[in-house]
């Protein structure tokens, strides 16, 4: 895991250095190189969207809608590679509003925060364990569920709590997507589940028992 996180920072590293090039020929000369520019936006974006911070990529789509370049594709494809991700940014953070300054992404964003609002894990849970399916909706709203949110969630005493976590978020310990991105968020899922749930045990001796014997969840390893 410590390998695939490095190996993603590099990644993302790698194409914060790409666009600060093309940002460079902007910025450090007065030359007549509309065209050179804009092509070298839309190669970093067509081949980097997936590892491009918001605030990069608002500035990138800025200077292409600016010069007449349809960049729809571009927010499609960002919204649903980081759709996880930018639904669990704080909406009442101005400094995320300053940082997109692209109005267009920053309504499609809204969107994806406004849906993720309409959910909570309570229903999702409940619903996946009587159905034993689920939406991309449902995925991605996990996935942007944090294992602290997870905790205060159990905590909480939801009715049902058994079927919630056994057929439900738990569910997705042992599963295969098709796709290596589906089973990336599977595997997220079960990771923030299972460490708020080993959190549980150090409220007491009863709670890590509870663990053990009703979840097959050993507290200590």
């Amino acid at each position: 895991m410590e390998i695939a996180e490095l190996a993603q920072k590099v990644d993302v590293q790698r194409a914060h250095n790409e666009l600060s090039q093309v940002w460079n020929k902007y910025t450090d000369t007065f030359a007549e190189n509309q065209s050179e520019i804009i092509s070298l936006l839309k190669s970093v974006l067509d081949r980097h969207v997936d590892k491009i911070r918001v605030g990069e990529f608002s500035a990138a789509l800025d200077m292409l809608a600016e010069f007449g370049e349809d960049v729809t594709p571009y927010i499609d494809r960002y919204i649903a590679l980081h759709s996880a991700a930018l639904a669990s940014m704080d909406r009442h953070d101005f400094s995320i509003t300053r940082r997109i300054s692209y109005k267009p992404l920053l309504d499609r964003i809204k969107e994806v925060q406004a849906e993720r609002s309409s959910l909570d894990i309570d229903q999702v849970a409940m619903k996946i364990a009587v159905n034993q399916g689920w939406n991309p909706e449902d995925i991605d709203f996990l996935v942007s569920i944090s294992s602290d949110e997870f905790y205060e969630w159990i905590k909480s005493d939801p009715t049902d709590l058994p079927t919630k976590l056994r057929g439900g978020l738990l569910f997705f310990g042992n599963l295969q997507g098709g796709n290596p991105e589906d089973t990336k968020k599977y595997t997220n899922i079960y990771v923030n589940v299972t460490t708020a749930m080993r959190r549980l045990a150090f409220d007491s001796p009863l709670n890590r028992r509870r663990l053990k014997t009703m979840y097959d969840i050993n507290a200590e390893t």
